[in-house]
């Protein structure tokens, strides 16, 4: 690396923006284009091969999703020291930072059904492409002019969900019930699981669950502000058998954001 934070390929390095694992994200400008871009760079040294696939799958996946609510992804660059990939920048931070900021850490159940929408719509598209996302959680989404960005694609699975999955990945407070038990999974229902935890985040500023055992009794206290609609909806999303919970499409339909799309 040069002198200062330094440059990438034809990246110009401007500002570090957020720790990433084994490395740093930076705000960055092309050589020949004063647009501002996003750059996760990690160290090859500090990587297993294992790591340094899924930070290739993440640019791979991504690269081939296109939706307003998902990150773009433009470039991958490796060098002798560094892979570094090259996304789309976004100025709001991520929701998980944004919800702690607001009064009693939890959204009005009107902002979090914009939010929760374009979120749901995202992972319904990774799906109708044939991609489980694996790490669905608030932090990693990310905000930019109002619109979400789901974002981290290095636990994605591309697959024609014809088979099952039996890959232990995800965030522990997000994860499905099917995967702490070690069982074969289908990955849509494991999604479905992650964004009712990130619903009921939104709504409650609190976690469903406290740890990963407790999540497997699928019991969980509602507090009493939340309204029944999206009570319904998170007990469609959050039960532990996976062949009961909701459907991307049947979210989609719930009467919950429904009403939302209705009155906007």
């Amino acid at each position: 690396m040069a002198s200062g934070l330094g440059v990438i390929g034809p990246y110009v390095l401007k500002e570090k923006l957020d720790v990433a694992l084994y490395g740093a994200v930076y705000s960055a400008v092309h050589k020949d284009n004063p647009q501002t871009v996003a750059i996760k760079m990690q160290e090859k040294r500090l990587m297993t091969p294992e790591l340094l696939q899924r930070t290739k799958n993440e640019y791979e996946i991504g690269k081939q999703l296109h939706h307003l609510n998902i990150l773009s992804y433009y470039e991958f660059i490796e060098t002798a020291e560094h892979l570094a990939i090259v996304m789309e920048y976004c100025t709001g931070g991520t929701l998980y930072n944004y919800i702690r900021t607001q009064p009693s850490h939890r959204l009005t159940e009107d902002e979090a059904k914009v939010f929760f929408a374009q979120l749901v719509d995202a992972v319904s598209y990774c799906h109708s492409k044939g991609c489980m996302h694996g790490d669905i959680k608030l932090n990693n989404v990310l905000l930019h002019n109002g619109a979400t960005k789901l974002m981290d694609f290095n636990m994605s699975k591309a697959s024609s969900f014809s088979g099952e999955r039996s890959t232990f990945c995800g965030t522990p407070l997000y994860i499905a019930p099917e995967l702490v038990l070690l069982k074969k999974y289908g990955g849509k229902g494991a999604d479905v699981w992650s964004l009712g935890v990130c619903l009921f985040v939104m709504v409650t500023g609190q976690f469903p669950f406290e740890a990963i055992g407790v999540a497997l009794s699928g019991e969980y206290t509602i507090p009493g502000h939340v309204s029944p609609d999206c009570a319904n909806l998170l007990a469609g999303m959050l039960k532990v058998d996976p062949d009961e919970r909701l459907s991307i499409h049947e979210i989609q339909a719930h009467p919950w954001l429904v009403r939302k799309a209705a009155a906007m």
